[in-house]
């Protein structure tokens, strides 16, 4: 009878062992999923920067360098076959 009971109270410790490592892993990977979300964010905000700041047309250049011969591109038609590397 005593056997049993001691049978009982190690599988139950046993068991929220086992669940306190699977709550365990699944607070790791909602971490990492989070995490990753917040990069994926923030990569896409830097893209849409770059992607905004190559709209908009070059309007001088630095008056450092004004003096050159060097002059600002035109920019470039929405149908050019030019690709820009980003």
């Amino acid at each position: 009878m005593h056997g049993i009971g001691l049978g009982v109270l190690f599988h139950n410790s046993r068991l929220n062992d086992l669940k306190n490592y699977v709550d365990a892993k699944f607070a790791a990977t909602d971490k990492r999923l989070d995490d990753l979300k917040d990069f994926i964010r923030s990569e896409v905000h830097r893209l849409e920067d770059r992607m905004e700041r190559l709209k908009r047309p070059i309007t001088g250049l630095h008056p450092r360098f004004a003096g050159c011969g060097i002059s600002a591109a035109p920019p470039l038609a929405p149908d050019s076959e030019t690709t820009i590397a980003i």
